[in-house]
């Protein structure tokens, strides 16, 4: 009879924890699709003086918000071969496809 109870104190627990906030997820893709935008014009633009130190920066941090929203959308979504074995651009690659799986667009 213990056991039961147990298990459903821990069921009940479990179902009051908030989900999450679905204005930080609005947010998150408003950010990246700023981001995104950027990266496209830095990209497009040739005569851009240190264009190619600009471009770094913003794909950093377009590579920063990506991984905030995957672990915002399910910690899971963030595990992608380590570093070693990838690229960047995969990387970046895999967390765009596990959003957009999960409903996300930017």
């Amino acid at each position: 009879m213990a056991g039961v109870t147990l298990v459903v104190s821990t069921a009940r627990r479990r179902d009051s924890r908030p989900g999450p906030n679905p204005l930080r997820a609005l947010d998150l893709q408003m950010r990246l699709s700023r981001l995104a935008a950027e990266v496209r014009r830095i990209d497009g633009d040739r005569t851009m003086l240190a264009r190619a130190h600009h471009l770094r920066v913003a794909l950093e941090a377009y590579d920063a918000l990506l991984s905030e929203a995957c672990t915002l959308a399910d910690g899971a979504a963030c595990e992608v071969a380590p570093l070693g074995t990838a690229t960047r651009d995969t990387i970046r690659l895999d967390r765009e496809l596990l959003l957009s799986v999960r409903g996300w667009s930017w």
